[in-house]
């Protein structure tokens, strides 16, 4: 029997099972000193018959089961919801865990906004609060033996701290605890970039149009949360005012150091994105002693919070820590270029930066690079308040490929390779040549021609310089997967240029070399820009369907300080891609505003760069989506004639308490809508210049609209130092179809030129693209034998919560027959977002007639959402396994062992498994024989078509009885052996000639 326990966000889904261990001894005198059979088999090597998986499934069997369950009161429960509060995983395991508990009273800053804003009186006994709920909370924990690590008040309320991992429930008890959250990993995860331009994408963006006024961010602090920095480098020396390392508690924030036994430690990122922001270098003239980048805002002081460690790695509770630590330093803006995995609003991190923004902080962060599929976000970036950032080209030399016969082909010059030179505009013969090894090269001229090759199996450099070994003057790698990427060649060396290009043209390039030997082409040169990089992560956010990012930035082709550990910083510079560069970015021109109006909080910094942007077309002239762009590139120049801001005012409870707080942005977010539903947003103009202004109002859908959209008023007056509102409604058409639609507001100035001001919205109407509430399932391992033998008897499922579900259940059917087997464990009260997993699960499931295991067979894992009127199953989601708990079947030849020049070969047939069923051969099923020669020695067999198997072991003087294992991928049979051979009784004879 098990035991399922719910809980909100991360997983907590626990199941109390018994193991049991069966070690028994095969036979005597070789049970003591063997060892466990490690499994020749791989099941990532193996297809599950999708063919045999029945469709559609029978739900008659679960739907009486639930109608059953709610009439009766003495159904067996087949789960327990606890409190909402604890987002931990369950763990049986005492092995500690770090976790970050949340306490009930507001933060600092948090209570500070609120009695600004009217939405709380003063209380002079506030803080006597505050630290009275943190001092009982201390004292309780201290009760169950548990000190806190991390104290946090302004951004965050509550501690991080380490304990048992079965013990997390236990906090739930303690006085004040609002919430537990994991403490999740976050990264960086730059991209080495094609050609650099650094010292273009900070004028690109309008920088200088501030630096020509004398707003060069002096002044403006800035907090880089980030890997550390380098601060001895010479374009950020003057720059670097202090900071703390969180990693190492200690007030040095220098970037990890190379490590002779860890290739990967040391890092370079923050320093990376430190010059971006503000090296004080000269691109004209680095040798003048500052060297050479310049960054957006070059007289900003930069304070390093070295978060992320070795490798690039870091945690929650040390984010946390960090974004309190730069609140209480009084920064002006922090960037954030990391990210984790995990697209939810209500992550611990979000929530720390909405409240940093709400103290006064301008939050910035990259929207990440797991780009180019809808819902890839991910925090902090999620986070309502703060501004997330999409990565787009600053103007680029893109190489291009064009052919009789083929679409003209846009390549990426990868990192360290050297530009096409006189190649450019010359006409060239290209070879296919595989995956580029030195074989692949055989036979094949590619003297003067350029080489075609599949990304895989060996490194770029390798492919690059095999090709150049054979001839070829340049080298085109093609990706293993849809899409381009972006590719290096590790370091600087003798190479041909060689670049990467999408995997659709690669394999239309290929098409055309498999009817000729040698494929005429010509390379060109295209200036291109303002291009969102493949990348660049996507919203919405869950589970609001908030857009995201908000805004975009050059984030490809980056050029910025990188450290110098030998102390040679004349080359201290690489060039780097991704939303981590994008950032930056806007952080520097977030500085650039606030140097210019230190009047401006951070939702008027966030809104105005959003009205001022400049929206993004594909090569197509296709216009991105806004959960793509945002509300498009940054243009420092447009922002610099705004007279107003238009700001859009949200409400998130992605802050303490759960409340509802209003805030300000520049962008509405509609949401899920029903087909005819009503909305109604504020919007409010307000003077930044100083001066009065006016504005007529108008809207436009982008493509189809999903009905009308209309302001309350055609015009908009803004009187010097004031501001005004009207309200946009959308009304949803009912007979809209499902989908994402998108438009903008447009404020159109009557003065001067008609500068405009935009407002990108969006709303998803019905089902729309919204992802399933349940989706990812899987099982780990796929194949798995509840029997009790100690091996393989449990598999974790993971599964993905997208949007909540009052009703949640993951159900059992037979893949064959499609009938309904049970249920592994259901949330009557409901399941919140988040990554979650059922750990070691043993098989068992509940139905009607109770709780029992399932039987050997081939199923499926259904999940099921709804509410309190209907329930849905989610077949799209189905998610195979295989349960076998038998041993193959199988007997040894008469005689079993021949022998032939000192080699004895164990012959024998397999008779039946269930895996051979499934599968319809044996490639399910492995052999082997452990023997011993000065220790247990490992001899893999052959299995042939007809199901017959040989293994061969040495054969020597007092060679022990050798065990003989048949076994599946379930690893069943690899704990006793199938038969135990004695090798001292073996006669000379030539093996079957029918083994292979």
């Amino acid at each position: 029997m098990y035991k399922a326990i719910f809980r909100k966000k991360w997983l907590a889904l626990s199941f109390l099972f018994a193991l049991v261990f069966s070690l028994t001894s095969p036979a005597a005198g070789t049970a003591a000193e063997a060892k466990l059979l490690h499994s020749s088999l791989q099941a990532d090597h193996l297809s599950l018959p999708s063919a045999n998986i029945a469709s559609p499934f029978d739900h008659s069997s679960k739907l009486e089961a639930m109608k059953q369950q709610a009439s009766s009161t003495n159904n067996p429960t087949i789960s327990q919801t606890i409190k909402p509060q604890n987002y931990v995983p369950a763990l049986d395991s005492t092995e500690p865990i770090d976790v970050i508990v949340e306490l009930k009273t507001d933060p600092v800053s948090v209570y500070q906004v609120k009695v600004k804003k009217g939405l709380k009186k003063s209380d002079a006994a506030y803080q006597s609060e505050l630290s009275a709920e943190q001092t009982d909370f201390a004292a309780a924990l201290a009760k169950i033996k548990t000190k806190p690590k991390r104290q946090y008040k302004h951004v965050f309320n509550g501690y991080s701290l380490k304990i048992p991992a079965n013990q997390v429930d236990s906090l739930l008890t303690l006085p004040g605890v609002k919430a537990i959250y994991p403490n999740i990993e976050f990264k960086v995860s730059p991209i080495d970039s094609i050609t650099p331009n650094m010292d273009e994408s900070a004028p690109f963006m309008g920088s200088d149009f501030y630096w020509d006024l004398g707003f060069d961010g002096t002044g403006i602090k800035v907090g880089v949360l980030d890997t550390g920095i380098d601060y001895h480098h010479p374009s950020l020396a003057s720059a670097y005012k202090g900071g703390y390392d969180f990693v190492d508690d200690d007030t040095d924030p220098m970037e990890t150091l190379p490590d002779p036994d860890d290739p990967e430690a040391d890092t370079d990122h923050g320093t990376h994105v430190s010059g971006t922001i503000a090296g004080r270098g000269d691109p004209l003239n680095p040798g003048s002693g500052t060297g050479w980048v310049r960054g957006v805002a070059y007289g900003s002081d930069i304070y390093a919070y070295r978060v992320l460690g070795p490798g690039g790695t870091g945690s929650t509770e040390d984010v946390i820590a960090a974004i309190e630590r730069s609140v209480l330093d009084e920064m002006d803006v922090i960037n954030l270029s990391l990210g984790s995995s995990v697209n939810d609003q209500y992550d611990a991190t979000s929530i720390a930066l909405n409240n940093a923004m709400l103290g006064g902080v301008v939050a910035v962060t990259s929207n990440g690079n797991d780009g180019p599929n809808s819902y890839t976000v991910g925090s902090p970036a999620s986070a309502d308040m703060a501004i997330s950032v999409g990565a787009s080209s600053p103007p680029l030399n893109v190489p291009t490929i064009q052919a009789d016969g083929i679409e003209k082909v846009y390549a990426s010059i990868m990192a360290f390779s050297p530009e096409l030179g006189d190649l450019q505009g010359r006409a060239l013969n290209l070879v296919f040549a595989g995956l580029g090894t030195s074989a692949d090269f055989e036979g094949k001229d590619l003297t003067g021609k350029a080489a075609l090759i599949s990304r895989g199996s060996i490194s770029f450099a390798e492919k690059s310089l095999n090709a150049q070994a054979a001839g070829a003057v340049a080298v085109i790698i093609y990706n293993n997967e849809p899409g381009n990427f972006g590719g290096t060649l590790g370091e600087e060396g003798n190479y041909v240029p060689t670049m990467s290009i999408s995997q659709e043209d690669g394999l239309a390039l290929k098409a055309k070399t498999d009817t000729v030997e040698s494929y005429p082409f010509t390379f060109g040169i295209e200036l291109e820009q303002d291009l969102m990089g493949e990348f660049s992560s996507v919203g919405p956010t869950l589970p609001g369907l908030t857009i995201k990012p908000d805004i975009s930035a050059p984030g490809v082709g980056i050029r910025s300080s990188v450290p110098a550990f030998d102390g040679n910083y004349e080359d201290a510079y690489a060039d780097l891609q991704g939303t981590s560069m994008a950032s930056p970015h806007i952080a520097g021109a977030a500085a650039l505003l606030l140097q210019k109006d230190s009047s401006m909080d951070p939702f008027e910094v966030k809104s105005v760069l959003m009205n001022n942007a400049v929206e993004l077309a594909d090569r197509d002239g296709q216009r991105y989506s806004h959960m793509v762009q945002g509300a498009g590139r940054a243009d420092l120049g447009n922002t610099l004639e705004a007279k107003a801001v238009a700001m859009v005012e949200q409400a998130t409870n992605a802050v303490p308490n759960g409340e509802s707080m209003p805030y300000f942005t520049g962008s509405i977010s509609f949401g899920q809508k029903d087909a005819g539903a009503l909305d109604t947003r504020t919007i409010t103009v307000k003077d930044i210049a100083g001066a009065a202004s006016s504005y007529a109002i108008t809207t436009t859908w982008h493509g189809s609209s999903a009905g009308s959209i209309t302001a309350s008023q055609a015009n908009a007056a803004v009187n010097a130092g004031g501001s005004t509102l009207f309200d946009v409604t959308l009304q949803v058409d009912p007979n809209a179809a499902d989908g994402r639609y998108e438009g903008e507001i447009v404020l159109t100035a009557a003065e001067g030129e008609g500068h405009t001001l935009q407002v990108p919205f969006a709303v998803y109407v019905g089902e729309a693209d919204i992802p399933d509430a349940i989706s990812d399932v899987t099982l780990d391992p796929l194949f798995f034998s509840p029997n009790g033998d100690g091996v393989t008897d449990t598999a974790d499922i993971a599964f993905k919560v997208n949007l909540a579900s009052p009703y949640f259940s993951l159900d059992v059917y037979d893949a064959v027959t499609s009938q309904w087997k049970g249920t592994i464990a259901a949330a009557d009260d409901g399941i919140d977002p988040g990554s979650y997993i059922i750990e070691a699960w043993d098989g068992i499931v509940t139905n009607d007639a109770g709780s029992a295991p399932l039987e050997e067979g081939f199923y499926v894992i259904i999940p099921w959402v709804g509410d309190e009127t209907s329930v849905t199953p989610l077949e799209e989601q189905a998610s195979p396994f295989v349960i076998d708990v038998n041993a193959p079947v199988s007997a040894l030849d008469n005689p079993a062992v021949t022998s032939q020049n000192g080699i004895g070969t164990i012959t024998g047939q397999i008779k039946s498994d269930f895996m051979i069923d499934l599968f319809g051969d044996y490639s399910a099923i492995g052999v082997a024989a452990l023997y011993y020669d000065r220790g247990w020695v490992q001899a893999d067999g052959v299995i042939a078509p007809d199901g017959s198997f040989s293994v061969q072991v040495p054969l020597k003087p007092g060679l022990k009885p050798v065990e003989v294992y048949v076994y599946d991928i379930a690893n069943n049979g690899v704990v006793e052996p199938a038969y135990i051979v004695d090798m001292k009784k073996v006669k000379p004879n030539k093996p079957r000639n029918n083994l292979e």
